[in-house]
């Protein structure tokens, strides 16, 4: 009987890991962690964060906690104020399942079946 359990419950975390939602999440987190490995290497602050931004303390405290909607704008002027470049942004070959999501998202979008 746990041993079902346990089953099941790896079969869920598996499903969540390939998730659409689980994807964009882990990748808001490693993007705040990135910021503030960056900010912590160049001894700034929040403040001055938002100073080089061009933006306010709680935008900055926004992002940093992942409730940010980041743009490509956003992302390439980020980078700038912590003294980088922006890598370009790839698509790389994912689950099966995650390119049947797509495929059917995009079709939804575009109105067509």
């Amino acid at each position: 009987m746990a041993a079902d359990k346990l089953a099941k419950l790896k079969s869920l975390l598996e499903k969540d890991r390939l998730s659409q939602e689980y994807k964009r999440e882990r990748i808001v987190l490693e993007l705040g962690e990135s910021i503030v490995k960056r900010m912590e290497e160049l001894g700034i602050n929040r403040a001055e964060l938002a100073k080089r931004l061009g933006v306010s303390n709680p935008m900055v405290t926004k992002m940093l906690r992942g409730n940010a909607n980041f743009t490509l704008r956003t992302l390439v002027g980020l980078a700038a104020a912590l003294e980088q470049d922006l890598s370009p942004i790839e698509f790389v070959p994912g689950s099966l399942q995650a390119r049947r999501f797509h495929v059917s998202t995009e079709h939804a979008s575009m109105g067509t079946t």
